[in-house]
């Protein structure tokens, strides 16, 4: 009885091994961003009515409106995205507050694996005022998280 159990045992743990990844390194990236989001995310806050204005200012002059129709329909939407920026850039700043013990412990796991973490809240896509990628520090704030950009 015991050897058949010993023997089940170690098969499983024979299975287990040979489906083992194959050993590669993993990067800073994790790290890197959850450090860009942390430091970066007030700022964004900072900007958000800036950039609210300026995006509800373009999208309802973009629609045709006169002078009058323009103020009060761009103030009115400026608002409303001034909150909706200054939300995003709290949850960037707390996603980067998340990520910060997952980006250490994906960079203590480097020699390990290759497995890079989802980003919490990614902000490589959208334009900002401020974006000037480096190879080590990405500073990138005053997103444009909705509306026209150009």
């Amino acid at each position: 009885m015991r050897t058949g159990i010993a023997r089940l045992v170690a098969a499983g743990l024979l299975t287990i091994v040979a489906l083992r990844p194959a050993v590669v390194h993993a990067g800073f990236g994790p790290l890197k961003r959850a450090i860009e989001n942390t430091t970066q995310g007030p700022l964004d806050g900072l900007l958000a009515p800036v950039v609210g204005t300026q995006t509800g200012f373009r999208n309802v002059a973009a629609e045709g409106h006169s002078l009058a129709g323009t103020i009060v329909l761009g103030s009115i939407a400026g608002f409303g995205l001034a909150m909706f920026d200054g939300s995003a850039a709290f949850f960037r700043t707390l996603a980067g507050l998340v990520e910060l013990p997952i980006g250490i412990g994906a960079l203590a796991a480097t020699p390990f694996t290759d497995w890079q973490p989802a980003p919490f809240f990614d902000v490589e896509k959208q334009t900002a005022l401020v974006n000037h990628p480096t190879s080590w520090f990405n500073v990138k704030f005053g997103v444009y998280h909705l509306g026209v950009t150009e």
